[in-house]
């Protein structure tokens, strides 16, 4: 649905402008997003969701780890079941947390605000 869009997984989505949902039931929507894993989700502008059961969503967001969440601007999240949510912010020990404005969770466990 829309422009350009691919979705090759089984049972994937993708719409809106140049989307890629590789992954099986994977989503790709708005535009020039990429889910290429299983059940990842990407969502916004420029996202990329490329493990399992990955999300990313806003703009240029990066969640590249089992379970792991971005989401807002510039985020990304590389440690499994890691979360980074605002501007700029890395999330990449297992289990780390980071959110607001540039910050880096980078062991287990961690949470950097």
């Amino acid at each position: 649905m829309g422009n350009g869009n691919t979705a090759s997984g089984s049972y994937s989505f993708a719409m809106g402008l140049t989307n890629t949902a590789s992954g099986s039931r994977s989503v790709a929507m708005g535009n020039a997003n990429t889910a290429n894993s299983s059940y990842s989700v990407a969502m916004g502008f420029t996202n990329t969701a490329s493990s399992s059961s990955s999300l990313a969503m806003g703009q240029s967001n990066i969640a590249s780890n089992s379970q792991s969440v971005a989401m807002g601007n510039a985020n990304t999240a590389s440690g499994s079941r890691s979360v980074a949510m605002g501007n700029a912010n890395t999330a990449s020990g297992s289990s780390s947390f980071a959110i607001g404005n540039s910050n880096t969770a980078n062991s287990s466990y961690s949470v950097a605000t």
